[in-house]
């Protein structure tokens, strides 16, 4: 034909005072041992030339004091096989973009945002795990030396909070971002992993860990890292260290306070643990010391070790330079700690000097 192709409708009548009419659509059932139940297949049209049509799935619009009935896609429960699988899958495009994949919670004007909850499956039989949830971004799979495409990203970000005056003390936060590894009720809760993208001939990507700027009258956000506590056990360690290079340098380490220009330069503190025990045990007599501090440059095994260094700025204008100190702490009962200087042993050459001077 070459004019549009006849429409079918199936409508239900309306009613003035009672529930609108249904529609069942269902397909036929087997009781045969082997034999599966009917399907049921939705399809828009082809178009030879142009688009296909549109397949469109929607609830009514609610009235002025009810609520928009719901939609429920759900797959059927088995008891000895698989429950069937769901899939949303927008199609290829040989030589334009595929379709987007959009999850989105309508907007609500006196009420708070509706929630969107991803749920892996659970697993109840004994020995089984419970389903996975894998996110990853579309990959740039062209093989081209010449920009084959780059690989998708992905952004996690809690939501914006446009009110709040500083004014009237009203703060509206923007919304907190929680990662959390699994409970465990007797084993090891779950791990955090953090790595940067790996590269067959180039750089491994970055990781940075940063908190934003502050506005007009705030202070910037802090970073915390600590290991969570126990209550019979050793807490967790906290190792901050580069890699091996095998044909380049080993990366910097670099601990930096920004400035200021308002107050006193801020702070640099390294404390070794306490320990607070006051009486032994059988299995962990009371023995123990406080925590050691050690400092120490870098070894090389064909030439000179690194150097290492204490000293303080210069002073301004109008002021003294930083004091040195060195000195141990006080003690109850016993010694106070020895303070002793040495150079290392020369073992085919002169001992190295030890040299004070007074500044003119």
């Amino acid at each position: 034909s070459k004019a549009s192709s006849g429409d079918v409708d199936i409508l239900v009548g309306s009613s003035e005072s009672s529930d609108g009419g249904r529609i069942h659509l269902k397909a036929g059932s087997s009781d045969s041992f082997s034999g599966r139940g009917g399907s049921i297949a939705i399809a828009s049209g082809s178009g030879d030339f142009t688009s296909s049509g549109g397949l469109f799935l929607f609830t009514s619009n609610a009235g002025s004091w009810g609520e928009s009935g719901d939609l429920a896609l759900n797959s059927g429960s088995a008891t000895r096989g698989n429950s069937g699988k769901i899939s949303i899958v927008s199609g290829m495009s040989k030589e334009a973009k595929a379709g987007n994949l959009l999850l989105q919670v309508g907007k609500s004007q006196k009420g708070n945002g509706g929630d969107i909850s991803i749920n892996s499956g659970e697993a109840s039989g004994q020995n089984f795990k419970g389903g996975d949830i894998s996110i990853a971004a579309g990959e740039g799979s062209h093989t081209s030396k010449r920009g084959g495409g780059r690989g998708g990203e992905i952004n996690i970000v809690g939501g914006a909070a446009q009110g709040g005056l500083h004014l009237f003390e009203i703060s509206d936060d923007g919304g907190d971002v929680h990662i959390n590894g699994g409970f465990a009720l007797a084993g090891n809760g779950g791990s955090l992993s953090f790595k940067s993208g790996f590269s067959e001939m180039g750089n491994s990507g970055h990781l940075a860990l940063s908190t934003q700027r502050a506005g007009v009258k705030g202070n910037s956000g802090g970073i915390s890292v600590f290991t969570g506590t126990t209550n019979q056990g050793d807490t967790g360690n906290i190792e901050l260290r580069t890699s091996k290079a095998s044909e380049g340098s080993a990366g910097h380490i670099k601990l930096k306070v920004g400035s200021g220009n308002i107050g006193n330069g801020s702070n640099v503190t390294i404390t070794a643990g306490a320990s607070t025990g006051k009486e032994g045990t059988l299995w962990r007599p009371n023995d123990t010391t406080g925590g050691h501090l050690n400092l120490k440059s870098g070894r090389s095994i064909a030439t000179s070790s690194g150097n290492l260094q204490f000293s303080s700025p210069d002073a301004g204008k109008e002021g003294s330079s930083g004091s040195f100190l060195l000195d141990t702490g006080t003690s109850s009962t016993g010694p106070s700690g020895m303070f002793k200087v040495d150079t290392g042993e020369a073992l085919d050459g002169a001992g190295g000097n030890i040299e004070l001077f007074i500044g003119s």
